[in-house]
């Protein structure tokens, strides 16, 4: 699983490969996407967390089970 920020240069490639993903939103309190360009469509990923902190932490959880 790709797991990164960049909807643009992560999601869209790991999409194109057919590549699971994981989505850190870390700009999820902010508009816009920063320093990139609109993607227009939005890639699709399979999770998504607005953290890594919190994507360990969901991961120490599903571990407990």
């Amino acid at each position: 699983m790709h797991t990164a920020e960049s909807l643009f240069h992560d999601h869209k490639p790991a999409n194109a490969h057919r590549l699971r993903s994981c989505w850190i939103h870390r700009r999820h309190e902010k508009e816009g996407f920063g320093a990139t360009m609109h993607l227009g469509d939005l890639p699709k990923y399979d999770c998504y967390f607005t953290s890594m902190c919190a994507m360990a932490a969901a991961h120490m959880e599903q571990s407990k089970s």
